[in-house]
């Protein structure tokens, strides 16, 4: 069963919130806002992605940190891979 490294979650939403804190400095929120909202629908579809490249990049040794980017942006999806695996989701976090 693929499960999150906790330093490559914690490194993404670290990365999350800089981008939130330099958008607020320069005044530029709301639009940050905009657009990530306006790009919530594809996110799905880019956690498929991640899902997809996570073996090539375990080559490079990141492929936790897919891992981790997978279930940030689709945590519907990940809760179904961890039934799919027979365990509990409280099992699989």
């Amino acid at each position: 069963m693929l499960k999150s490294n906790p330093e490559s979650r914690t490194r993404w939403l670290a990365l999350a919130q800089r981008v939130e804190e330099q958008a607020a400095q320069s005044g530029m929120s709301g639009i940050l806002a905009l657009f990530r909202e306006s790009l919530r629908p594809l996110s799905p579809l880019v956690a498929q992605i991640a899902w997809i490249a996570q073996p090539t990049m375990s080559l490079f040794g990141e492929g936790d940190s897919m891992t981790s980017l997978a279930m940030l942006l689709d945590p519907d999806e990940a809760s179904k891979s961890t039934f799919s695996q027979g365990t509990s989701p409280s099992e699989g976090n």
